[in-house]
């Protein structure tokens, strides 16, 4: 006996989980079919927002018309409560979402203009929508263009209605405005160059001229007669003249040289030092000392030939 009383509340709690098994989620009602999803005493077959409570709202009725479950009533909860539906379509006010972004209109500060990201009922960033496309400005990614499915296919910033490279990440550059853009054009200046062999890709160069032949066009070389392939702002000097310069003269210039000069009272002569006014090259230097180096020689022979 005892073991039977010990088993009749097991039995009672398994009877009443099976029951709430069997039955669907949400409140009883009155209606054949017994259900009330969104608990708002309106039975879902009558109910034009089954999962969105819009009962007759009143200021004591906090259950069925806190929407957003924050335990106050606002004045859009209010107004918007109840099986009113404005614009006759399947659905009541309440749980009408004309701009597709999962904010209820009532609560969306930009009902007709998609903003997902409102921060909250005051945040009507998102509201100008240039181009009317239900985007945003401020998230739409051609603002100008009308683009309602926001296609982007190359995954940059641009849509592709805007996007001049719709395959290749840019920045929209187009530098000849013919409304390709630079990232994905192959000759950007439109000379018949192609870039990779362009030796100015942005200015218009058919001839390729290079007269300093440092493969940077004279079109857009800033020192086209001097090679500076590392374009500088400043060119190299002209007047210097690039490769060896002549050697210095190997001799230092002349020997100083004696110039008689007179002294004092006319009487007496002396020697000045003054120094070479021009040095001799270091080819003519050369010659001298050669010279010089064959004369001493003859001369020693000539004098070993007397000698003997």
């Amino acid at each position: 006996m005892n073991r039977l009383l010990w088993i009749i509340p097991f039995i009672i709690v398994l009877g009443s989980a099976a029951s709430s098994f069997a039955r669907p989620l949400g409140c009883s009602s009155s209606s054949p079919s017994g259900l009330d999803t969104d608990c708002d005493g309106v039975a879902d077959e009558e109910d034009n927002c089954v999962n969105v409570p819009n009962g007759d709202c009143t200021i004591d009725d906090p259950i069925s018309c806190d929407i957003d479950d924050n335990g106050t009533l606002s004045e859009a909860e209010l107004e918007g409560g109840g099986q009113r539906n404005t614009d006759l379509d399947d659905e009541g006010d309440a749980c009408d979402d004309r701009d597709g972004d999962n904010l209820i209109d009532i609560f969306d500060s930009c009902p007709d203009v998609q903003n997902p990201t409102q921060q909250g009922p005051d945040d009507f960033s998102a509201c100008t929508d240039k181009d009317f496309d239900g985007q945003g400005d401020s998230l739409d990614n051609c603002p100008s263009e009308s683009n309602p499915d926001q296609k982007n296919r190359d995954g940059d910033t641009l849509g592709d209605a805007c996007d001049k490279c719709i395959f290749t990440i840019d920045t929209g550059a187009d530098s000849d405005g013919d409304g390709i853009g630079d990232a994905c054009e192959n000759d950007i200046d439109n000379d018949t160059i192609r870039n990779e062999r362009d030796n100015c890709p942005a200015i218009p160069n058919r001839d390729q001229l290079d007269r300093d032949q440092d493969k940077v066009g004279d079109a857009c070389d800033n020192c086209p007669n001097i090679s500076n392939t590392d374009q500088e702002n400043i060119c190299p000097d002209p007047s210097v003249v690039p490769g060896p310069q002549p050697a210095e003269d190997i001799l230092g210039g002349l020997p100083e040289q004696r110039e008689l000069v007179s002294g004092s009272g006319g009487c007496t002569l002396s020697a000045a030092t003054t120094t070479d006014p021009e040095p001799i090259s270091g080819f003519l230097g050369l010659m001298i000392l050669v010279g010089m180096t064959i004369g001493i020689i003859s001369l020693l022979r000539s004098r070993r030939i007397r000698r003997f």
